[in-house]
């Protein structure tokens, strides 16, 4: 089924477009999980107090919830300082080994969800880079409108280069991928289970299989990483080599894309990648 985040409700679609059911809510979520099994909702609060809900909830960034809109439970205190500082990522929510983890922003630590437990699985260490406790407690010294943090946001974060997103975050049985950004720069990030080896990156990877562009990595699965490039952009970038890179453009790796991108129009359904690790 597909599950769908509106206004103050979910809306749920089979795969075949027809509607199932609508599970409307009070309090603000900017991104959820659907726990099939237990047919329970874990909504994020993106750092939002919640105030209007006045009850224990309030306060929380997870709240679990069912097809009525109740919530069950709810877990991960927003740290003071933090208040309404949201970062909006495409999965806050990325799974492995059938165990949903979930990232809070401004946060180093990365949780296991489950519907009995929500339990720190995680914990970054950014070394210099990370921010410092301290410097949210001055963050009252700047504006006191709750959503007017942009000038804490500079100040003490950005002028410091200490990280303060974190975009992706994927496992797989052998490696930990994720990428994060500071004030002046983001960085690609691999870490080696077995070896507990630790390598950083640019900000994009390099194709070096078939020389085409690299978009930035969603998902993954026990064994690999996924991603989609979208066909307008696949046909684009191959007309981009064509144009400025003539001897690219007739390598036959490349041509394997040549081929792929001429079955495709500008809105053709998205091209699935999929990212193997090398031995």
């Amino acid at each position: 089924m597909i599950h769908a985040l509106g206004a103050f409700k979910i809306v749920v679609y089979n795969l075949e477009g027809e509607f199932i059911r609508e599970v409307n809510f009070d309090f603000f979520i900017y991104r959820f999980t659907h726990l099939e099994q237990e047919d329970l909702y874990v909504g994020y609060a993106g750092n939002s107090k919640n105030t209007q809900i006045r009850n224990t909830h309030s306060g929380n960034n997870l709240f679990f919830f069912n097809k009525d809109g109740k919530v069950i439970k709810s877990a991960v205190p927003i740290p003071k300082g933090r208040e309404q500082m949201r970062f909006m990522v495409s999965n806050k929510f990325p799974l492995y080994d059938n165990i949903t983890k979930f990232y809070p922003h401004l946060s180093d630590t990365v949780y296991s969800i489950n519907p009995d437990e929500v339990v720190p699985r995680y914990v970054l260490n950014y070394q210099e880079h990370s921010i410092p406790e301290e410097v949210f407690s001055r963050r009252e010294q700047y504006s006191r409108i709750p959503h007017e943090w942009v000038e804490f946001r500079e100040k003490e974060l950005i002028e410091n280069d200490y990280v303060l997103n974190l975009f992706y975050f994927n496992e797989t049985n052998r490696f930990i991928h994720f990428r994060i950004g500071t004030g002046s720069s983001q960085y690609n990030i691999f870490h080696d289970k077995l070896t507990g080896e630790t390598k950083v990156g640019p900000r994009r990877l390099t194709n070096d299989i078939d020389y085409a562009f690299v978009p930035f990595i969603y998902e993954s699965s026990d064994e690999s990483l996924y991603t989609i490039i979208e066909a307008g952009d696949l046909i684009r970038e191959l007309n981009r080599i064509y144009e400025n890179e003539p001897l690219l453009y007739a390598h036959p790796n490349t041509q394997h894309l040549v081929n792929l991108a001429n079955s495709l129009k500008e809105d053709s359904n998205p091209v699935l990648q999929i990212l193997h690790f090398k031995e």
